[in-house]
């Protein structure tokens, strides 16, 4: 009687508000799919200051042994064995450093700089790197001023170092800084500092070394391997090739097992895999929103189907008497996916007063892009609508059939 139909209202507007609930967070998981997917395309779109492709790299740590108990020594076994490694067939350029770019970790020194003549009193910051006379060749990063490095920049001749344009800019700004000098430590004297100051003899393009996401270039400085102030134990090496890059990689075991024997050669791997290695912390929470996106929409549009579905077959004596005072199957077909549609439009207004509360959360995360970026979420509450639609349209198109003599006899 009246309290079973009462019971049975309730029960429909409970499924309705879990319809809603599921869509409402469908939409904010789907949102943050979509702000994580952009990102990582924003950051691939990225020019990171150096060519990427068919780039080898791998490391080289020398034992400590009388075979590499100074820098000369292992200055004179990296120098051998880019030798061997250039006569490769399919090898374009070889050099090394002591920290490939997209490093995060890399370390930084205080410096003080010349200023007409002098040493001035103030320190700076800047990151450094050790690198081989043609390491900016092989990684195509343009100089911009002044030379690059040369094997001629030995430990017996003059210290020198080279700028990015971002320490150019931020120390010399408009001022030309080739032939200024640069003395590392700190500038409270000389027990603190490098025995003699370096001199810019060049200023390279400026590279994305801490991560591709970083909004602005910082001072880096360039200073030759051999030029060193320790034994120089590790290097990493980057070699550009014709081929595929990770064909080159038994030949590069030969030669150093010829050289060294007794050398291990960590796995090798291509700059764009370590491109794609520094993107985990972002790929990560894509996959994983993604994967709870999908599977909260598939829910979302089952609980949507089965909402209409229920509702058309609790209708069904209805709809036939509708139909058989002349109702039209398209007035029927609007009615029924009208009343789904609904559940879903209040459940993407939820959503989206919920996504722009939670997505906050990744903005840490996010890079070119806001949380509350407008195209994303139309995006995303279209691509909701659209299966909330499809999940409606199954059973709506069900109603359109009922028999009315069928459904005037059925209770």
């Amino acid at each position: 009687g009246t309290s079973g139909a009462g019971f049975s209202r309730a029960r429909g507007h409970l499924r309705s508000a879990l319809v809603v609930s599921e869509v409402g967070l469908s939409l904010v998981l789907l949102v943050g799919a979509a702000l994580m997917f952009q990102t990582l395309a924003g950051l691939l779109r990225i020019n990171p200051g150096f060519d990427s492709h068919n780039m080898l790299s791998f490391d080289v740590t020398l034992p400590r042994s009388a075979s590499f108990d100074s820098k000369a020594k292992s200055i004179a076994f990296y120098s051998e064995f880019s030798s061997q490694l250039s006569a490769l067939p399919g090898v374009q350029q070889v050099s090394y450093t002591s920290v490939l770019p997209l490093n995060p970790n890399a370390p930084d020194t205080l410096l003080s700089v010349e200023d007409g003549g002098k040493f001035e009193g103030k320190s700076y910051d800047a990151g450094f790197r050790f690198v081989s006379p043609d390491y900016f060749h092989t990684l195509r990063v343009p100089l911009i001023h002044g030379r690059e490095l040369a094997s001629a920049d030995s430990s017996d001749s003059e210290p020198v170092v080279l700028i990015n344009q971002a320490m150019a800019k931020q120390i010399w700004s408009d001022s030309d800084p080739i032939g200024q000098h640069i003395w590392f430590g700190k500038p409270i004297g000389p027990a603190s500092m490098e025995p003699a100051p370096r001199r810019i003899v060049g200023i390279v393009g400026d590279v994305n070394e801490d991560s591709l996401a970083q909004q602005e270039a910082e001072p880096i400085m360039y200073v030759p391997y051999a030029q060193t102030n320790g034994p120089a134990n590790s290097a990493t090496f980057v070699i550009r090739t014709a081929q595929d890059p990770h064909e080159l990689g038994p030949a590069v075991r030969d030669v150093l097992r010829k050289l060294a024997p007794d050398l291990p050669l960590k796995a090798p791997k291509t700059m764009d895999e370590l491109i794609g290695d520094s993107l985990v912390k972002y790929r990560f929470p894509a996959i994983l929103i993604s994967l709870f996106g999908g599977i909260a929409l598939v829910i979302a549009a089952v609980g949507v189907y089965g909402v209409i579905s229920y509702s058309v077959a609790q209708s069904t004596h209805e709809i036939g008497i509708r139909v058989a005072l002349g109702a039209s199957r398209g007035r029927i077909l609007r009615m029924t996916l009208g009343h789904g549609l609904r559940l879903a439009a209040i459940g993407a207004v939820v959503g989206l007063v919920a996504s722009h509360w939670l997505t906050q959360f990744l903005r840490e995360l996010l890079f070119g892009i806001t949380p509350s970026d407008p195209l994303t979420l139309a995006g995303a509450t279209l691509a909701l609508l659209a299966v909330a639609f499809v999940a409606c349209w199954i059973p709506a198109r069900r109603a359109t059939r009922v028999d009315p003599l069928v459904a005037l006899r059925y209770e």
